[in-house]
C-alpha cells in the first residue's frame, strides 16, 4: 500500500485499503551500495552463531539434572521460538516465500546444536 500524505484521516486510509485490497503488491528493498565482502559477512555470521551457543550454554548449564535428551529438547524449542519470533512472524505480516526453508534451517541447525551439546556438557556422566 502506497505511502498516504501526513495528516490523513482515517477515513481517507479506509478508502485506500479498499481501493488496494486484493490487489497484487511488490517489496522493494533499496541499499546506497552494494557490499559483497563475503568473508566478512560470513564472520559476522560466525560469531553471531558462536555467541547464540555460548548464551544456549548459559541457559542449559543452570539446569539442576542436565542429560542429553534435555539439552536436545532445550535446543529445538529454541530454534522453534527463533522461528516464530523472527520468520513467522514475518511471514504473518509480508507473505515470504521461503518459510519452510527457514523452518528447515532453524530445525536443523539448532538439532545439530543440541545432539552436539547433549552429548558434550554430558560427557563426563558416562
Amino acid at each position: 500500500m502506497p505511502n498516504t500524505p501526513p495528516g490523513a484521516s482515517s477515513d481517507d486510509m479506509t478508502a485506500l485499503e479498499e481501493k488496494y485490497k486484493d490487489k497484487p503488491w511488490a517489496q522493494v528493498y533499496y541499499h546506497t551500495s552494494l557490499d559483497t565482502n563475503m568473508a566478512l559477512n560470513m564472520i559476522r555470521n560466525l560469531l553471531t552463531n558462536i555467541v547464540m551457543a555460548l548464551f544456549f550454554c548459559w541457559i542449559v548449564s543452570g539446569y539442576t539434572a542436565n542429560s542429553f535428551g534435555k539439552t536436545l529438547i532445550a535446543a529445538i524449542l529454541v530454534g522453534l521460538i527463533i522461528f516464530l519470533h523472527a520468520s513467522y512472524t514475518e511471514h504473518i505480516w509480508y507473505k515470504t516465500f521461503d518459510l519452510n526453508a527457514h523452518l528447515i534451517d532453524y530445525l536443523l541447525s539448532w538439532s545439530l546444536t543440541g545432539i552436539w551439546l547433549g552429548w558434550w556438557l554430558n560427557r563426563k556422566k558416562a
